[in-house]
């Protein structure tokens, strides 16, 4: 399973990471270990349980191998329906608020198994679409797998698109900050133009009438 994670998640410990602890049940401090988390971004997480009840199918394996009596083979089968049902309200219970989980994953690690639960076990399958915890093989759990990279890389691009609207925000915040300054200044700077206009006409009159004075003749 990890191998399928590493092969579309990558390793990055960021997405996905092993062994994670969770809150078993809403409200109470009871914990366990669930295989893998996968952030979905935010808060949200998907949790995957990898520990699916083997030993139960093993036991029909060997029934029909012998030929054995229908009657044991049924006994087997109902034993492996009560332990998949089982195993699946035990992960739900991982789904709840505290842990931010909304979905979980229950892996079955053969194609044949889940073949078999397919072919002989469909009521497995409404169960487990009722309590919100998905059945997948390793070729069910790639193609999920892929829908969640293209979702996390979807939530990335919009958490960018929401970074760079927000910096254009703060640009048009400081050009109009930067805008009311500078009317400002411009008024000042145009008020300042005046007055040094008014000192030049004021210094040319004082210029004019000193050559004025230095042209008059005293001894006349």
């Amino acid at each position: 399973m990890n191998s399928i994670l590493t092969n579309i998640l990558g390793e990055n410990s960021k997405i996905w990471t092993t062994q994670g602890k969770l809150i078993v049940e809403e409200n109470k401090s009871h914990s366990g270990n669930i295989d893998v988390l996968i952030n979905m971004g935010e808060k949200e997480k998907i949790a995957i349980d990898a520990k699916f009840p083997l030993e139960q199918y093993r036991a029909i394996n060997k029934a029909i191998a012998q030929k054995a009596d229908p009657t044991l083979l049924k006994i087997n089968n109902d034993k492996f329906k009560i332990a998949v049902k089982d195993k699946i309200k035990e992960v739900k219970k991982y789904i709840n608020v505290k842990n931010n989980i909304t979905n979980a994953i229950l892996f079955v690690p053969s194609e044949a198994i889940f073949s078999y639960l397919t072919d002989e076990m469909q009521e497995i399958f409404d169960v487990s679409f009722r309590e919100r915890v998905w059945i997948c093989s390793p070729t069910t759990l790639a193609y999920s797998l892929h829908i969640i990279s293209q979702i996390q890389k979807d939530y990335e691009l919009n958490k960018n698109i929401s970074k760079v609207k927000k910096v254009i925000i703060e640009i048009k915040d400081e050009y109009q900050r930067f805008n009311t300054r500078w009317e400002v200044i411009k008024k000042k700077l145009l008020d300042n133009e005046k007055i040094i206009r008014e000192l030049d006409i004021t210094i040319n009159k004082i210029k004019d009438k000193q050559e004025k004075l230095e042209d008059f003749d005293l001894d006349e």
